[in-house]
């Protein structure tokens, strides 16, 4: 399984929700998510390593994600991610603590989910560490995804890991 996706930082949701439904693009939900990273290297979410996440969104049965080394290709991510479903979010928690892995991230984000074709647009809006609001576009491909971010157009700018050096 592949992720390829793009962060983007916006000026205005409201215009950026516009230029969605202008090219086609619908809402589909929003929802909220607490996630937890953890890591058997370093202490930060570096995407040079990888990761292991526990993710609880509303009140769903949780889930455990690997997630590969990532490879940065101007902005657009590429890596392996595997999920399973777990049944305890502090279960799988104490599980990988006692297993060695360390926790180096517990987030909380709001994310408001649109469609258009095979892509996935994602409003983040994280609470927790520190506030920060970003978009997030994935797809199958990086021409795919390069041709719709340019549809649109300056309401958008491609950022890469260093966005989130507000977590680090």
């Amino acid at each position: 399984m592949k992720e390829i996706e793009v962060k983007l930082t916006y000026t205005s949701k409201a215009a950026v929700r516009t230029k969605l439904k202008n090219v086609g693009a619908h809402h589909t939900k929003t929802i909220h998510i607490r996630d937890t990273y953890f890591s058997l290297l370093g202490n930060d979410m570096s995407n040079s390593k990888d990761l292991v996440r526990i993710r609880q969104i509303d009140n769903i049965s949780p889930e455990l994600t690997f997630k590969g080394n990532c490879v940065d290709k101007k902005g657009v991510w590429d890596r392996t991610e595997i999920n399973v479903g777990v049944h305890s979010y502090e279960k799988m928690s104490l599980i990988l603590l006692s297993l060695g892995l360390k926790i180096i991230r517990e987030n909380e984000t709001t994310r408001e989910y649109w469609g258009i074709k095979d892509l996935e647009v994602v409003f983040m809006d994280f609470e927790k560490p520190q506030k920060l609001e970003i978009m997030e576009v994935e797809g199958r491909s990086m021409s795919e995804i390069n041709d719709f971010v340019n549809k649109l157009g300056s309401s958008v700018k491609v950022v890469g890991e260093e966005v989130f050096s507000l977590f680090d």
